[in-house]
């Protein structure tokens, strides 16, 4: 490290291998920039010692020509550069070079992975997440639904490679089993994992014979062992040959290698298949660990795995360890910039909804309240608002819908409880959010509960100056429909009269007033009471005609003639016609 000689350029040179280690980040108002502190280190050695002992398998296989195409294809993703560079030496080499056998494995990766992302570029077809391994000859995808044509060439292609090499090398090669290995991955993506396993035991063998340990190229055909098992749902054994593929990444690369998280949390979403707590948050920590020393705290990876650690940790009783793991990724979100608040935010409101999940509703109310001082911080209202959503508690909930009924009003009364202490109460929102919640007592038929939720949010509505009448409807709809289930006629005749005279109150709001009578007639109709039903239609009939709403009036004739057509039409045949007659005659000829 030193200065430049040319003292106008006041700059500071460093010498090649220099490492740095983010301290910390800030955002300048001043001079609008974001200053990032980092820290001489002489980890840097150390890491690319790290990484050429990784590559040191691949090294020591491929020679520079294959490499480069490798790195085209597997590091820079340029598939279609990499195919191009693999074809011309496919021509342009003699049969009888060392590497041709090579260019004819690189060939099939190719047309493995273009047949891969054929499939991600579809939306509507389901794939695993496509990960491009610089360890593996081919990257693995559930490619169940990929063009048949490309799995086909790829197959030719690793067999044509096979042959060459069992001619020319002898039979404990590890350039055999790597070839057995792509083998094995086609007949494992179609379904023919007897097949498959019999390919991958081959280069097992080949491993042992050659007293191979840690091996990268070994840990690839242990993991595509353990994907064939686990495609069958035999999960056990899938979890043992992954927890092989672990200890080996864990020897040879280092802990923030992405392959190190990715395994852990393989390991850890299969142990919650089969309901092996013991292991579960384990893993989970290990693949936080690999996370957390190369992605940011907004990175949606990291979160996955956290809100994991946090879920299972409350669940075993484990507070301690999820308040260590709050506390940790806090502190990073604080070292790197004050613009992260907001997803400080969003983990603070995930502690709070997981202790609201295991009922320590103490806990979860203080983390609530420490999420909306933050959101008060940025002055930022709408994401304030926004831990009380309707979204984000219907989301939240259906993750752990296996509680029991009690478990569940319990804590659907606790929101809002809890929205009464944090917010301002009688305002707009506050009438939206009691509306919107009585809908989940709703469904657990907790219809006494929810009515008198609905009745007070219908009572605020009814207080509030109103943009229009669409939001005292659906409240004021959910309190009739439980009146009428409730056999209770006049609570839901008062209910009209009062939602009708605040939609009066708002300008006359018509359109609102035809639906409060439509859903009367189709309660009336439903009870197949036609004279009530009758009555209601005239409703509807008289505030579409007051808005000159001829589509409107002819839709309700429309509705009106098929509610009295299965109905005993000869005692009210009069007032049939009379409405008919009148309303009919409105509509215009064209």
């Amino acid at each position: 490290m030193g200065h430049s000689e040319f003292s106008f350029e006041e700059e500071v040179l460093f010498s090649l291998g220099c490492a740095f280690e983010v301290d910390s980040c800030h955002f300048d108002d001043v001079r609008g920039i974001l200053c990032i502190l980092l820290i001489a280190t002489d980890n840097g050695q150390e890491l690319v010692q790290t990484f050429l002992t990784a590559q040191n398998d691949q090294l020591q296989i491929y020679s520079p020509t294959i490499y480069f195409g490798r790195l085209l294809m597997n590091e820079l993703g340029q598939i279609g550069t990499a195919a191009e560079y693999f074809y011309n030496l496919l021509t342009t080499l003699p049969e009888d070079h060392p590497d041709i056998a090579e260019v004819y494995n690189q060939i099939g990766a190719l047309h493995y992975l273009r047949a891969a992302d054929d499939v991600c570029v579809r939306p509507q077809i389901q794939t695993f997440e496509l990960h491009k391994n610089d360890f593996d000859e081919v990257s693995l995808v559930d490619v169940s639904d990929l063009p048949r044509k490309e799995k086909k060439k790829a197959l030719a292609m690793f067999e044509k490679a096979l042959e060459i090499r069992k001619k020319t090398l002898v039979d404990n090669d590890i350039r055999i089993a790597n070839v057995m290995n792509n083998i094995g991955s086609i007949y494992n993506d179609w379904g023919e994992y007897s097949r498959a396993l019999q390919y991958y035991n081959q280069a097992l063998t080949i491993f042992e014979n050659l007293k191979i340990e840690n091996s990268s190229f070994k840990a690839n055909v242990f993991k595509n062992i353990g994907i064939a098992y686990e495609r069958q749902k035999q999960y056990k054994t899938a979890l043992e040959y992954y927890t092989r593929v672990s200890k080996i990444y864990f020897q040879c690369l280092p802990v923030q290698h992405p392959y190190c998280a990715h395994i852990a949390t393989q390991i850890a979403q299969l142990s919650e298949k089969i309901l092996d707590s013991s292991i579960v948050c384990k893993y989970y920590c290990q693949a936080y660990d690999s996370y957390e020393k190369m992605l940011l705290p907004s990175d949606k990876q990291l979160q996955n795995v956290w809100e994991n650690i946090i879920r299972h940790s409350l669940a075993t009783n484990n507070e301690e360890q999820a308040m260590a793991y709050l506390n940790r990724v806090l502190e990073t979100c604080k070292r790197f910039s004050p613009q992260l608040n907001a997803t400080s935010q969003h983990y603070i409101q995930f502690m709070a909804q997981s202790f609201e999940n295991v009922l320590d509703f103490n806990k979860a109310l203080e983390y609530y309240r420490e999420c909306i001082r933050l959101s008060e911080l940025e002055m930022n209202t709408p994401m304030k608002y926004s831990i009380f959503s309707q979204r984000e508690f219907q989301h939240f909930m259906n993750d752990f819908d296996e509680k029991t009924y009690e478990e569940h009003i319990s804590i659907i009364e606790f929101k809002i409880s809890a929205y009464e202490k944090l917010f301002s109460c009688n305002d707009l929102k506050h009438a939206s959010f009691l509306s919107n919640m009585p809908n989940r007592l709703a469904e657990y038929e907790a219809d006494d509960l929810a009515y008198r939720y609905f009745q007070k949010a219908f009572e605020m509505y009814e207080a509030l100056e109103l943009p229009n009448g669409n939001e005292i409807f659906f409240c004021w709809k959910n309190l009739v429909s439980i009146s009428f289930k409730n056999k209770d006629e006049q609570s839901a005749l008062r209910y009209f009269e009062r939602a009708r005279k605040k939609c009066k109150d708002l300008k006359n709001d018509y359109p609102t007033q035809i639906d409060l009578a439509c859903d009367m007639t189709f309660h009336y109709q439903k009870m197949q009471k036609i004279s009530n039903t009758l009555i209601y239609y005239e409703k509807a009939f008289v505030a579409a005609e007051a808005i000159r709403s001829f589509d409107i009036i002819s839709e309700l004739l429309k509705n009106y003639l098929q509610s009295i057509y299965m109905t005993d039409r000869s005692k009210h045949f009069v007032d049939i016609f009379r409405v008919l007659l009148t309303y009919s005659s409105k509509i215009p000829l064209n």
